[in-house]
């Protein structure tokens, strides 16, 4: 069975509470420690969602009845809205890595793209914001997770979040979002590996 918005439990959806408050909730604590980046677990996702579903409807002791459940409305829709979130990923990448190309006359033929994939594939030049350094003794690149490709990228993650409020018992406080640096991180590998070998995908 394929669940929609109009299938959650009555109430959860006025005041823009679902999308404006408890999926970028959700979202947030899934990009966050100890949560594989691609396939949440119910025995993951299931304490995220109840979590965050007790502080986001405190105020609505109807909806706080509500036990959530593998299967049921709450559940899926909230799935599909995480399968948005893992696609901003991918999107961002793809914007900014062909905006970089499209900006510089200096990569517009298959073979520049494929050279321009490739040089910042090559020891994970993509990840630092200066790779200026060409000496293998020395290798002082700087920036690392600030390069123009990550900040791009990792920003899908924080616009997605906006308006979320913070659970303790999630660690939702936390800044540093690994599962999200490692979607960020994989949406531009994967992107860059299509145009450094285009033949290959």
């Amino acid at each position: 069975t394929k669940y929609k918005n109009g299938d959650l439990p009555p109430g959860c959806l006025d005041s823009n509470l679902w999308r404006g408050v408890f999926i970028p909730t959700v979202a947030h604590a899934a990009g966050g420690e100890n949560v594989h980046p691609w396939l949440i677990e119910d025995n993951i996702l299931i304490p995220i969602l109840t979590k965050a579903w007790n502080m986001v409807y405190a105020d609505h002791p109807s909806l706080l009845n509500h036990k959530i459940i593998p299967g049921d409305a709450v559940y899926h829709v909230a799935k599909q809205c995480l399968s948005k979130w893992h696609g901003g990923f991918g999107s961002a990448a793809i914007m900014i890595i062909t905006s970089l190309m499209a900006s510089d006359t200096a990569y517009e033929t298959d073979q520049e793209h494929i050279e321009f994939a490739k040089f910042w594939l090559k020891d994970n030049h993509f990840l630092f914001s200066d790779v200026s350094s060409d000496d293998p003794e020395v290798r002082a690149w700087t920036g690392m997770w600030q390069s123009t490709f990550m900040l791009q990228t990792f920003a899908a993650h924080l616009n997605y979040t906006q308006g979320r409020v913070e659970v303790p018992v999630l660690n939702s406080d936390d800044e540093i979002m690994r599962a999200s640096l490692a979607l960020s991180v994989g949406a531009v590998t994967i992107l860059l590996l299509c145009f450094a070998f285009p033949y290959s995908f």
